[in-house]
């Protein structure tokens, strides 16, 4: 309550900005912090109502899809317009007609229309709401046919090889050159698993993913090798979660 209290007050003397507000909120202690684990913090509150870490939470629909395309460069950033060409009242979708809306699209997906009865089957399969009923929060559930999309997805598969060519491409570079000897996959892997995951990689992990590389390599060819292990950087719970 009194968190409250000073919160409200805040809002009073700021003209009731929300902009304010989410600025505020946005750099406190509690939203910056991460997920890591303390035992002595967990024995003294289990269920942390005192918010000593920050619970991890799978990635939204559109985050996870904008992600896809973040860390694949293939987002497209610019600012406004529409991806519904039609003019207002002429579009009509029933059981009858075609969906017109092009989804490929790499935009923000705040930019994909959303069509009541027709919905991006991207959202759909992660929780998305029904656009037809007013919600005060989203569901959240992880079944099996969410992780059966992440693996046989063209979205997801596209990612994955544009993610590859580019870590790749990154790693031939002069300055990616650096990370390691010249001829050997490691500077590529190293910036891979930093575009997929933002962090620096393990030297094990490294490792085993070379080990892995080399063996895939043999029976699939390099390219498809390279695709394969992409795409399990972008299956991987360390991508799919936000911590």
């Amino acid at each position: 309550p009194d968190l409250l209290d000073w919160l409200a007050e805040r809002f009073i003397a700021s003209g009731g900005s929300i902009k304010e507000m989410h600025r505020l909120l946005m750099h406190s202690q509690a939203w910056l912090m991460a997920a890591t684990w303390s035992d002595e913090a967990a024995a003294k509150d289990p269920s942390n109502r005192l918010l000593w870490r920050h619970e991890p939470r799978r990635l939204d629909a559109e985050e996870m899809r904008d992600a896809l395309l973040l860390v694949s460069g293939r987002l497209m950033p610019e600012i406004g317009g529409s991806l519904l060409l039609t003019k207002d009242r002429e579009y009509v979708n029933n059981d009858q007609s075609a969906n017109l809306v092009d989804y490929s699209k790499p935009r923000r997906s705040i930019y994909l229309p959303i069509v009541r009865n027709a919905i991006y089957d991207v959202f759909t399969i992660f929780d998305y709401n029904d656009p037809s009923v007013p919600v005060d929060a989203r569901p959240r559930t992880t079944v099996a046919h969410q992780a059966l999309f992440v693996a046989n997805s063209a979205l997801t598969r596209e990612s994955a090889v544009a993610l590859a060519l580019r870590a790749r491409a990154d790693a031939a570079a002069p300055s990616g050159l650096a990370l390691a000897s010249a001829g050997t996959p490691l500077p590529a892997i190293s910036r891979a698993i930093l575009l997929a995951w933002q962090r620096a990689a393990d030297p094990e992990e490294v490792e085993a993913s070379a080990l892995w590389l080399a063996r895939e390599t043999l029976g699939c060819g390099e390219d498809e090798a390279w695709a394969r292990f992409a795409q399990a950087l972008l299956m991987s719970n360390e991508f799919l979660h936000l911590e």
